[in-house]
């Protein structure tokens, strides 16, 4: 895990500032203006207490210090922080900050400050006679591409989709360690990040919309420094995505199997041979629609991630609880549709006309201790019957490598704790070993 490695080498101070920036998105003392509106938003001048943050950070850390948790210091000082500033701040003061750099400019920097060559291009919407409101435009989404260190001339294309409920940015000191290890896991050629249209200002299904347009761009149409004129072949294609940025993929994959009327139908990918993806690797996908699941009662002083901030991503987000793309472990078709997806395996006297899985592989993870747990395993145990793996060695790690369709479940791990990990410069938490070791064998 060479870009790990050489992140972890940071000095421990630094490495506290870039969680600090991770969990608040830049954080002054002050903040009096947010580019753009927001719906049902209301904005004012936000004011905080760095010294309250810093002392509930540190009696939360004291108190995990102390626990049975197998988490390692830098994991739960992670946590306690994060829990501080979510204490601290209420969604409004989250909001209003973490617009003060979107997506698009935080790959952007963080490329400048890492020295990686970098594009982006904006991908036409393609005509489609859609269910969409046609009052309500739909952005063009963008495509930043990041050519990672050391990275092979030929190889598959990594595309990452971030988390943040659909309201927030990408958050760089996070988010873009962890996908660059993901394509050095898997010796991509490129890193392609997706920036959608936030919930704020645009809700379902805006975001699948440009989820499929953005996907057939790549299969149609060269990208910038490629070694082929053309579009590239799903198998050469990779998803990684987390928590909101895996629903957005989930509902990728359920588009193929089942189209909804907002985007065309994404005819490049079946199950067929040739029309797989080569893998898909879900950290901590947000699945669930609501805030009733019994670990948001029971994972609630654990994790950082709460009832209540999801209820606002909800809200925000306004999807179709009976729409499978919106809903996808809870509409009435989620089962079936799932199954279409990831078809049971062939027997010996199955049809050879039966599809495949629309991935070939996929992983997805999750965090004993996250709110999220419940739905995680309703998703990966139930809906894709995948095989159940609990990371309590390093023997049972090594187990994903040779999986075709894995969850994995990570004692006392925090919701996204891979990228928690990331910020700090941490290479051997359990869930991020897993994503690492799975990439590599892909």
């Amino acid at each position: 895990m060479a870009g790990l490695r050489a992140t972890s080498t940071s000095k421990p101070s630094r490495q506290i500032h870039r969680l600090f920036i991770f969990g608040v998105v830049g954080f002054g003392s002050e903040v009096k203006t947010v580019p753009s509106p927001a719906r049902s938003i209301n904005l004012f001048p936000v004011v905080f207490d760095p010294i309250l943050v810093v002392a509930r950070a540190f009696f939360g850390f004291a108190s995990r210090s102390i626990d049975a948790s197998s988490l390692h210091w830098r994991q739960k000082l992670s946590i306690s922080l994060l829990q501080a500033l979510r204490k601290t701040l209420n969604p409004r003061h989250t909001f209003a900050h973490s617009r003060q750099r979107l997506t698009g400019a935080a790959v952007k920097d963080y490329c400048h400050d890492h020295g990686l060559e970098y594009d982006s291009i904006t991908v036409e919407l393609p005509e489609h006679t859609s269910g969409h409101d046609a009052h309500e435009r739909v952005p063009c989404p963008t495509l930043h591409l990041v050519t990672p260190a050391n990275a092979p001339l030929d190889g598959p294309i990594l595309l990452y989709v971030h988390g943040g409920g659909y309201l927030n940015p990408l958050q760089a000191p996070g988010h873009m360690p962890f996908a660059l290890q993901c394509a050095a896991s898997c010796a991509a050629t490129r890193l392609i990040v997706l920036e959608y249209a936030l919930s704020s200002e645009h809700a379902y299904p805006v975001q699948l919309i440009q989820m499929v347009a953005a996907v057939k761009y790549l299969f149609h149409q060269a990208i910038p420094g490629a070694t082929i004129d053309a579009g590239m072949q799903p198998e050469n294609l990779i998803m990684a995505g987390d928590s909101a940025g895996g629903h957005l993929i989930a509902s990728l994959l359920l588009h193929v199997v089942r189209p909804s009327p907002y985007a065309p139908p994404m005819t490049e990918l079946s199950g067929e041979q040739g029309k797989q993806l080569r893998a898909v690797a879900l950290c901590s996908p947000w699945m669930t629609m609501n805030t009733t699941d019994a670990s948001f009662t029971a994972n609630d002083g654990n994790d950082y991630l709460s009832a209540q901030q999801l209820d606002v991503f909800i809200r925000l987000f306004e999807p179709l609880s009976t729409e499978v793309w919106a809903s996808p472990i809870e509409a009435d078709d989620a089962v079936e549709a799932w199954k279409a997806a990831f078809p049971p395996a062939l027997t010996a006297t199955a049809s050879r006309a039966v599809k495949g899985p629309v991935a070939k592989r996929m992983l997805v993870t999750s965090g004993a201790g996250e709110t999220l747990f419940d739905s995680c395993i309703k998703f990966g145990g139930e809906l894709l019957r995948a095989d159940m793996l609990v990371l309590d060695s390093d023997e049972k790690v090594a187990l994903v490598t040779s999986k075709e369709l894995v969850l994995t479940i990570a004692p006392d791990e925090a919701h996204v704790q891979p990228v928690l990990d990331s910020a700090l410069g941490y290479a051997h938490g359990r869930s991020m070993t897993a994503v690492d070791q799975f990439l590599r064998s892909v």
